[in-house]
């Protein structure tokens, strides 16, 4: 054991004597250290997430293995932090807790991780995205009429808006005029679009509707969202 230890002082002898004989490291004094990134970031520099449409089968799915990336993303169960769920009405968020119900153990989505608005509405929906880094959606959504929840944005107790589910594969729509899902897209730009926002965009496997998605994301002077 002493052997050991007379050993390891005569290899370390040298180097600390060549340490203590050189020149102190100088440090430039602009010089910041950069970001950490991932799961080096302390919890409140992490990157929020909003998820729009999550009533539907990959929309909930998302935003339920969201909730458990807390590790790169400030995500979690707990209030006051993300994923947020951006609905048009209650049948959207009780779409969503009913599936993550049926896939994840202990899921839940409370009305702090739900938004409901006005998807027809750009100004509502930059409104809602306006405290997160990144915006989840798809390129075509499925579509249905849904009554306005009370004591949103609904005029009367009778009034109907659309609701968007995110959903994968072949869209089926229950809406007349299919341009609504389009719509919808290019209001999530817009929304995005003056805040800096990064927008995710899932194609949903219908590929000349995700080839005009991208056109429409790549919009030139329309848009300059910044998209994947």
């Amino acid at each position: 054991m002493n052997m050991m230890v007379l050993l390891l002082v005569a290899l370390l002898l040298p180097l600390v004597s060549t340490l203590s004989s050189s020149s102190p490291l100088l440090v430039p004094a602009d010089y910041r250290p950069p970001k950490p990134l991932g799961t080096m970031r302390v919890p409140r520099e992490r990157s929020r997430v909003a998820v729009v449409g999550p009533g539907g089968d990959l929309g909930s799915n998302i935003f339920g293995l969201l909730q458990r990336a807390s590790g790169l993303f400030e995500t979690g169960i707990s209030a006051n932090i993300s994923p947020r769920g951006i609905t048009a009405t209650a049948f959207g968020s009780g779409l969503l807790n009913k599936k993550l119900g049926s896939s994840f153990k202990l899921a839940v989505a409370t009305e702090d991780k739900i938004a409901l608005t006005n998807l027809l509405d750009s100004e509502s929906v930059r409104r809602r995205v306006l405290s997160f880094d990144y915006v989840v959606c798809a390129s075509e959504f499925h579509l249905t009429q849904s009554r306005v929840t009370a004591n949103t944005y609904g005029k009367g107790p009778n009034d109907m808006t659309v609701e968007a589910l995110f959903q994968a594969g072949v869209v089926r729509e229950e809406v007349a005029d299919a341009s609504v899902s389009e719509e919808i897209l290019r209001n999530v730009m817009m929304g995005c679009e003056p805040e800096g926002k990064h927008l995710v965009v899932v194609g949903t496997g219908d590929s000349e509707k995700d080839d005009r998605a991208i056109k429409d994301l790549k919009g030139g002077d329309k848009f300059g969202v910044k998209f994947t």
